[in-house]
């Protein structure tokens, strides 16, 4: 689980990394051998694009 307070907000965001791995196999699994390329824009919305890059890099996305 990762938690990202917004820049000038009061707003949390939680990203679940369980439930973004779940769906990233579930696309894995409907392309098959093709590669997946995910892009990642402004600091991933403010969601800690580092965090997320470094997860989806351990999974060869």
């Amino acid at each position: 689980m990762y938690n990202n307070k917004t820049m000038g907000s009061n707003k949390t965001i939680i990203i679940n990394l369980n439930n973004l791995e779940h769906n990233l196999n579930l696309i894995k699994n409907k392309i098959g051998e093709k590669e997946i390329v995910a892009t990642l824009k402004g600091d991933a919305y403010g969601h800690g694009l580092i965090n997320i890059f470094k997860f989806l890099k351990s999974r060869e996305t």
